[in-house]
């Protein structure tokens, strides 16, 4: 055990992608801790992503003017990351030093810690400095990787959250329109001095209203506030502090008290202070006044340009922390530095088109505190400047290139009712989500679990009162058309959740189809007709395909099993999906292969059915009753599955009827026929590679009672499916022909 004189380094979490092998010498990573944690303790590593031209040396100005925005309140800068020798642990800290000033304008006072990364084995090795006056640093014996993070961040802390909304006119000569940037300069100083005047109120109070326990909001005064204050050296309220002065309330006032169950530590469930700025002009006196307006005269004709601006501030706080630090020393700060962002945009384009930036908070995965970003949004998410700005934020948080985590739709929602210490929508969808969470596990010994990752909605039969588990058959003036299965909507269900999927993890910002509009697809793209629109019809796993390319840009890999007991050797296979691409799967059963016959030579192929001969004049079939009205009629224009209109006569088929028209192989045949007899929703495979035992997670879309997780998973419709079950049934059909489609994830942030 290390002695409890030497300086200890807490670890929240690893950096990501530390490896600097091969590359140039130097500060590679920001260390990010916070005053309302323990000394020295590490909550994330930022990548330094800017670098001076002619040297290996960050660039310090660019690098503030990111962070300063980037980091919310509360959490500051206290070490970084350079690669090298042990040697090389003081550059380190004479970086985080200088970095320091240009954030906080402080002195050398504060202790900061200098890590090394070994170029070839890629181990920290932690330095610390007590003060800049220090002549050495002492290296760190124990380093403490905490084991429940989110827990050791987000137990005793809580958030607070500023929205300011600003008309800020500005005035300047016509005759010399280059005073309007200093104009503009004037006016937002003189903002910044009203923020902190005497006379400014602030007002709080929770956000979280559904309490039956809600706290009355808590006005503060500007007289009461110290701007001087050093968060590190302010002391907790004591316990029995009787809160008689309401600027001497801590944040912990603002409490979710009705709280039950396990409470879940994370940024989305912590406790929300909203902080409303208000001034007054007339401070606290009662005297009756009436309105006034003054004029002030202009030597030359002067034009107003009103500049709008919405500042939106989050800001990280212990809860003992007196609400009036927390307005002085974090709030106010934080509107002042997106004012100076702002003031940044807008200077060069005060009287050409104005820029349009807002603030958005993240909390990614794999980073345990939020983010705060400015987008501007002139030119949508999706022009090129800000596809660049989201790739820089993704190589300096460490995240991946191929998924889009930081879009205006992944942004923290503050709109949403934080109860029993989980996340519920005030509006939106009432699917449910992610119903696989908690069910058995598969029962393969030694097995590698590999899942759907993020989140989907579970579509199934009867949803929104639409029914699509009724047979296919359909009537219109005494000609039907035959299908096979008794339900036909399962595909259709099956695709909803693939893109609720791709929804939910913002790829897309549109609705989920319904059928109907999934049919116009297909007909708009020219794979079926006009008619096809409000019809009964299955589809399988090429016009999903079709689907998916024309919604959402998804391309899909198509695996083609001839048989059911052929699955279990595409495990690995689709393992390596869910690993890399962790996307749901589609699970498409076909006809029997028995009902195809490869003819190239001849234009038309014999149809069959389980009770009907096959017939080269295709104009009559076991049934004398049964009249053939018309050819096939062809739904596609790629051809593939012909509908067979009869007239019936007292006539009662049981089966489906295939006419097929062109020159294809059988397995392409079989593609186009779609639809087939069952569709399922694969959110997982659990394979053990040694055994060849697997099973795969089926979420199944003919379920047509309520949304009843418990009676979903009791039932088996979602649950593990082993290919062989302890009684030796298959659940997969051997003599039936499978189509997995593979939506594969686009490569794009």
């Amino acid at each position: 055990m290390a002695d409890d004189n030497h300086p200890r380094v807490r670890l929240l979490c690893r950096p990501k992608q530390l490896n600097t092998k091969g590359s140039d010498p130097g500060v590679h990573f920001w260390l990010v801790g916070s005053p309302f944690l323990p000394p020295l303790t590490v909550a994330s590593f930022l990548r330094c992503i800017h670098s001076l031209p002619s040297s290996s040396s960050p660039d310090f100005h660019k690098e503030s003017e990111d962070l300063r925005t980037l980091l919310p309140k509360g959490f500051e800068l206290i070490g970084a990351v350079a690669s090298g020798e042990d040697s090389d642990a003081r550059a380190a800290v004479d970086a985080a030093r200088s970095l320091r000033k240009l954030l906080y304008r402080e002195g050398m006072d504060r202790p900061l810690i200098g890590a090394v990364c070994g170029s070839d084995s890629g181990d920290l090795r932690f330095f610390v400095s007590e003060s800049g006056n220090a002549t050495s640093l002492e290296a760190v014996p124990s380093v403490i990787e905490e084991r429940d993070s989110e827990k050791c961040l987000w137990e005793n802390a809580c958030l607070l959250r500023c929205e300011l909304p600003i008309k800020l006119p500005v005035y300047y000569a016509l005759k010399n329109p280059t005073d309007v940037e200093k104009a503009y300069v004037q006016a937002v100083e003189a903002l910044i001095a009203k923020l902190r005047d005497p006379q400014a109120v602030y007002m709080l109070e929770t956000t979280n209203k559904t309490s039956l326990d809600i706290p009355l909001p808590v006005i503060i005064r500007g007289v009461q506030l110290d701007f001087y204050a050093d968060l590190s050296k302010i002391k907790t309220l004591a316990e029995d502090d009787d809160g008689s002065d309401a600027s001497s309330l801590s944040c912990s006032y603002f409490s979710n008290r009705s709280k039950a169950g396990s409470p879940v530590f994370s940024a989305e469930n912590a406790d929300t202070i909203q902080v409303s700025v208000l001034f007054n002009s007339f401070g606290t006196s009662s005297a009756s006044t009436v309105p006034f307006a003054e004029y002030f005269p202009v030597e030359e004709e002067a034009r107003l340009l009103v500049v709008d601006i919405k500042l939106d501030v989050l800001c990280y706080s212990s809860r003992e922390l007196p609400l009036k630090y927390a307005v002085s020393s974090l709030i106010i700060p934080g509107l002042v530095d997106q004012l100076n962002t702002v003031q940044k945009l807008m200077l060069p384009n005060l009287l050409a088109q104005l820029p349009q930036p807002k603030s958005y908070h993240f909390s990614p995965s794999g980073i345990l505190h939020p983010i705060t970003v400015f987008y501007e949004l002139s030119f949508g998410e999706t022009e090129m400047k800000q596809v660049e700005v989201r790739r820089s934020l993704h190589s300096r948080l460490g995240l991946p290139y191929d998924r889009p985590l930081l879009r205006i739709s992944n942004a923290l929602d503050f709109s949403k009712v934080k109860s029993n210490g989980m996340i519920s929508l005030q509006k939106g969808s009432t699917l449910l989500r992610d119903v696989h969470f908690g069910i058995p596990s598969s029962g393969v010994t030694g097995g590698t679990v590999s899942l759907v990752q993020g989140s989907y909605e579970y579509f199934h039969y009867l949803h929104e009162g639409y029914n699509d588990s009724c047979s296919v058959f359909s009537e219109a003036g005494g000609v039907i058309v035959i299908g096979w299965d008794k339900g036909w909507g399962c595909a259709y269900r099956s695709l909803q959740t693939i893109i609720s999927w791709f929804r939910l993890q913002n790829y897309t910002s549109i609705e989920v189809p319904s059928h109907r509009e999934i049919q116009q697809t297909l007909v708009e793209i020219g794979d079926k007709d006009p008619s096809f629109i409000g019809s009964r019809e299955w589809i399988g796993a090429i016009e999903l395909s079709f689907v998916l390319d024309k919604l959402l840009g998804v391309t899909c890999k198509v695996i083609n099993v001839r048989s059911g007991s052929e699955l279990p050797e595409k495990c690995r296979e689709l393992a390596l999906h869910f690993e890399n691409q962790n996307t749901p799967v589609m699970i498409v059963i076909t006809c029997t292969r028995s009902f195809i016959e490869d003819k190239p030579n001849e234009h038309f192929f014999p149809f069959a059915t389980k009770d009907c001969v096959s017939s080269k004049d295709k104009t009559s079939c076991k049934w004398d009753k049964c009249v053939l009205q018309s050819r096939p009629r062809k739904l596609g224009s790629n051809g593939g599955f012909m509908r067979l209109e009869l007239e019936l006569n007292n006539c009662e088929l049981s089966s489906s009827i295939i006419w097929m028209e062109g020159k294809r192989k059988e397995s392409e045949w079989i593609e186009q026929i779609g639809g087939g007899v069952l569709a399922y929703t694969l959110l997982g495979v659990d394979y053990n590679e040694a055994s060849g035992d697997c099973a795969f997670l089926i979420l199944d879309p003919h379920y047509t009672g309520s949304d009843d997780l418990k009676k979903i998973v009791n039932g088996g419709w979602c649950g593990w499916k082993k290919a062989v079950d302890n009684k030796g049934k298959n659940f997969f059909l051997h003599d039936k022909f499978y189509n997995l489609l593979l939506p594969q994830r686009p490569n794009m942030v």
